[in-house]
């Protein structure tokens, strides 16, 4: 088949070339941070939850919703879980469970708050659009989607900037999925962002796209099938905020990560 190209990868390439180098052409995988742990376990218990209504009209009861935070949080660890050398050094049973809490506070604050006003026609919907004179397909998976609205659920530690939702790759690939498979672009896209704070809290974004934001993304697309061809892959700025153990997997490997800054015993 065709080779397609995912929001996630579109991403990876935008932040940091020799990541996607890695991972897509070497197929060099690395475990996930706690973070992306977290928002496994997270995502499994709200997934179920909406399944749930969808299916049947009625919301998973409130006990169920800690049990399947805990166990999807802790099956994700169990396959894998990349620490840094700070987080290294405290136990790993310590971590595991904070992890396993804040999956926990986060799913349930999702069941309470969102999910009784969330009316689904589609969970986990994987999409493709055949794109004939672009380098690549585009494919996704639709987290939840409405009769006039897609939303996606993100885990965070602090409040995202003001035009996330404006901005989000994802939002655009999806909603172009939406208008041609189903006919009509959704009405709305929104990023429903539970947030670790001492008291956890949702904080929504709403935006639309049109045909200007679409062509933007074939564009880019586009763009990226011509750097993967010449073979040239740039490394992201050493002082860009991925460019850390903490949020690259490959830190300890990139001649521009650790290996490339050992001069100045960071």
């Amino acid at each position: 088949m065709k080779p397609h190209i995912s929001p996630s990868q579109i991403n990876m390439f935008g932040r940091c070339q020799m990541q996607y180098e890695y991972r897509y052409l070497e197929g060099i995988i690395r475990p996930p941070g706690r973070g992306a742990i977290r928002g496994r376990g997270t995502h499994a218990a709200i997934e179920a939850d909406l399944t749930a209504k969808m299916e049947t009209g009625t919301l998973l009861p409130d006990e169920a919703i800690p049990d399947l935070a805990r166990d999807a949080t802790n099956a994700a660890w169990s396959d894998g879980v990349l620490l840094t050398a700070e987080e290294r050094a405290l136990p790993e049973a310590t971590l595991r469970g904070q992890t396993v809490d804040s999956a926990i506070a986060l799913s349930g604050l999702h069941h309470e708050e969102l999910a009784p006003m969330i009316e689904p026609v589609h969970i986990e919907r994987e999409v493709r659009i055949a794109a004939p004179n672009y380098p690549f397909d585009l494919m996704g998976i639709i987290d939840i989607q409405e009769l006039r609205c897609v939303r996606d659920t993100k885990t965070a530690t602090k409040s995202p900037p003001k035009d996330a939702a404006d901005v989000n790759v994802a939002m655009t690939l999806y909603s172009l999925a939406v208008k041609i498979i189903d006919g009509k672009a959704p009405a709305t896209l929104r990023l429903d962002y539970l947030v670790e704070t001492k008291t956890p809290k949702v904080v929504p974004q709403f935006s639309t796209r049109g045909p200007a934001e679409w062509q933007a993304l074939l564009r880019r697309i586009e763009h990226i099938g011509r750097a993967i061809a010449a073979g040239i892959f740039t490394p992201c700025s050493p002082d860009a905020w991925c460019c850390s153990e903490a949020w690259c997997g490959y830190w300890d490997m990139c001649p521009f990560g650790q290996k490339g800054r050992t001069r100045y015993g960071t």
